[in-house]
């Protein structure tokens, strides 16, 4: 009787140390500032953040990632309550979609600012000719522009005024954009200026580069958009297999959902799935 009450007392403290060490590392990874789950943390926000800043959202990338988070509790919450591990499969679409969605609309204000890049690098050259001043050709071609890179320019122009130094306020914008054409135009604005050569005609050959560059890219963007849009339909097609299936045997998914076996085998189809889309994206998209 002793030994079973005592043994009984050792398993009850070890499942006290295991719950107080389970606490413990938990809390050391959230509340603490260099742990690594927080860096990450930081890492996402400031990625968000400059996204949505590029995108001039309302909704700021820190608010988008608190969103996220308060969603994803509150799935694994209903989770919980309802024995419904299924639901946790929305973890996915709370983590990617906002992401995929913000990452979308930003490459596609850098793509428009790249079809603008060609007609701006020409303005440039001749508002040097007629004011030799940076500044000043930078703040006329701005006016000759639509939105996206109109907007761009006019924060190149702010910092200007608030005392940036140029080279510093283009970085600054070619940072913002994450395009290498709009990288390359900028580098050969730094550069000219460095080197003292004839700004405006430099301007107006790299203007004609970057017209062919556009062109070539244009090519192989409408050669692999059949493959891109394959990839797309082979990642839905799991979801619309596993509805159909659940839809007509409402009972066919329960072993994967009641033993340990059964989640590995899901959390490994998971991984599986995003590294075929990773991998099916990065064949889709060719550098050139």
């Amino acid at each position: 009787m002793n030994v079973s009450s005592s043994t009984n007392w050792i398993g009850f403290a070890g499942i006290a140390l295991l719950v107080i060490g389970f606490t413990v590392s938990i809390a050391w990874l959230l509340l603490v500032p260099t742990s690594p789950a927080r860096s990450l943390w930081r890492k996402y926000e400031t990625k968000l953040e400059a996204d949505t800043k590029f995108l001039m959202m309302k909704t700021s990338g820190r608010q988008i990632a608190r969103l996220q988070l308060t969603a994803a509790a509150f799935v694994i919450g209903v989770a919980v309550i309802t024995k419904l591990m299924f639901i946790l499969t929305l973890l996915i679409v709370i983590a990617f979609l906002p992401v995929a969605m913000i990452e979308r609309k930003r490459v596609e204000r850098s793509n428009r600012i790249e079809q603008q890049i060609e007609a701006w690098l020409l303005f440039l050259a001749n508002g040097l000719r007629a004011a030799p001043s940076i500044g000043e050709a930078l703040s006329s071609s701005a006016k000759l522009l639509r939105p996206p890179i109109s907007e761009e320019l006019d924060l190149v122009i702010k910092e200007l005024q608030l005392g940036s130094p140029v080279d510093q306020a283009l970085i600054a914008m070619g940072n913002r954009a994450k395009s290498r054409t709009v990288s390359s135009a900028l580098a050969v604005i730094l550069v000219g200026r460095q080197t003292g050569g004839d700004l405006p005609a430099i301007l107006e050959e790299s203007s004609a580069t970057l017209r062919e560059m556009i062109r070539l890219e244009g090519v192989v963007k409408s050669k692999t958009a059949d493959a891109r849009w394959q990839s797309y339909v082979l990642g839905l097609m799991p979801f619309v297999i596993t509805g159909g299936v659940q839809y007509m045997a409402p009972h066919y998914f329960e072993p994967l959902l009641e033993s340990g076996t059964g989640y590995a085998i899901v959390g490994t189809a998971i991984v599986l799935w995003v590294v075929a889309l990773i991998a099916a994206r990065k064949i889709g998209s060719p550098d050139i």
